[in-house]
C-alpha cells in the first residue's frame, strides 16, 4: 500500500531530537510545496489555462508560494475543458526540439536537459511510470492539436513538462514507501490515482518481432487503433515506460520522457500505425526485437 506523506508521518515512532525534528518537518513541508504545486500546474494546462499554468512556472521558487501551498485546495472536478488557439499566443518553454521526417513518421529530440532524469537541475527519477500515466491522462482528458508536419504545436511541449514535473514530484513525496526501482503500471496508477483518476489493464508481454502476432506491438496498437476512439496505453520494457496514444482518426503518438543522449525526452507521430512507425520507435527506444515488454491499457 502506498501511503501519502501525512500517512508516513503518522507512522515515524522513532525519537528525534529537537534539530533533527525541525530538518524532518523542513523537508516535509517542502515536499507537500513541491506536491501542491505539481497538481495546480496540472489542473491549470488540463483546464486551458496557460497564463496560470505559466504563472506557476515561474513562481515555483518563490518562498510565499511554498509557505501557501495546499494540497486541499486542489480540486478535479473541472478537469476537461479543451483547449483553444489563443493558448499558442502565450510564451513557450525555452526549448527547441530537434525534428526529423521518414516517411509519414515525425520524430522530435528534445535537449538533452529536457527529459525526466535532468529536468529543472534534477539527478536522476525513476518516475517514468507516473509521468506516463500522467500524460495519459491529459491526453485522454482534453482535445490537444495534433502535429502538422514537422510542426510541433507547443502544447506538447508544455504538457511534457508539466507531466515530468508532476510525475517527479509525486514519486518524490512517496519515495519512503516505494520500492527501489521503477514502477509498474499498476504501482503507478495507486500512486496517481491519489490526485486524478486513472485505471489500468492487465499487462500483456509484447516485442516488436513475435510468431504470434498478438504478441507484437504493432498488432495491439493496431487493436487501439480499430476502436477509433482516443485511446492510451503504457508499454513498459528494460525498467522504462512510455505512452502511446492513439486517436480517433487513426493518428498514433509516443510520448518518451527519457533521455536519449545527446537528445532528451522523444516526441514520435505517424499518421497511421505502420511497420515504419514501429521502427522508428524501435530505433528511438534502442529496443531489441526479441526484448519483451508489458502493454497495458489505461483509461479514465
Amino acid at each position: 500500500m502506498l501511503f501519502r506523506t501525512a500517512d508516513i508521518a503518522a507512522k515515524v515512532t522513532i525519537p528525534l531530537f529537537c534539530s533533527e525534528k525541525s530538518l524532518w518537518q523542513e523537508k516535509k513541508r517542502q515536499e507537500k510545496s513541491q506536491i501542491a504545486q505539481g497538481v495546480r500546474m496540472f489542473k491549470a494546462a488540463t483546464k486551458g489555462d496557460f497564463r496560470e499554468f505559466l504563472d506557476t512556472t515561474e513562481d515555483q521558487h518563490s518562498e510565499n508560494s511554498e509557505e501557501d501551498s495546499d494540497l486541499s485546495e486542489v480540486e478535479w472536478d473541472d478537469i476537461g475543458a479543451d483547449m483553444s488557439d489563443s493558448i499558442l499566443e502565450e510564451p513557450s518553454l525555452k526549448v527547441k526540439p530537434v525534428s526529423s521526417v521518414d516517411g509519414d513518421v515525425t520524430s522530435w529530440m528534445f535537449p538533452a536537459e529536457f527529459c525526466q532524469s535532468s529536468i529543472d537541475g534534477r539527478n536522476g527519477s525513476n518516475a517514468c511510470s507516473v509521468i506516463s500515466l500522467a500524460v495519459a491522462h491529459t491526453f485522454l482528458t482534453i482535445d490537444i492539436p495534433l502535429p502538422l508536419g514537422n510542426h510541433l504545436p507547443l502544447h506538447w511541449t508544455k504538457l511534457l513538462y508539466l507531466c515530468m514535473r508532476l510525475g517527479n514530484a509525486l514519486y518524490d513525496n512517496a519515495r519512503q514507501s516505494l520500492p527501489h526501482r521503477y514502477l509498474n503500471a499498476a504501482e503507478g496508477a495507486q500512486l496517481f490515482c491519489s490526485y486524478a483518476p486513472v485505471k489500468v489493464g492487465q499487462p500483456h508481454p509484447i516485442r516488436v518481432k513475435d510468431q504470434h502476432p498478438s504478441s507484437t506491438i504493432e498488432e495491439q496498437l493496431r487493436t487501439l487503433v480499430g476502436q477509433k476512439k482516443r485511446c492510451a496505453a503504457l508499454f513498459i520494457y528494460d525498467d522504462k515506460t512510455v505512452a502511446f496514444l492513439v486517436r480517433q482518426n487513426g493518428t498514433i503518438i509516443v510520448i518518451d520522457s527519457h533521455s536519449h543522449p545527446p537528445y532528451g525526452a522523444a516526441i514520435i507521430v505517424a499518421n497511421s500505425l505502420t511497420g515504419l512507425f514501429v521502427s522508428c520507435f524501435q530505433k528511438v527506444a534502442a529496443l531489441n526485437d526479441s526484448t519483451f515488454g508489458n502493454f497495458t491499457i489505461v483509461e479514465i
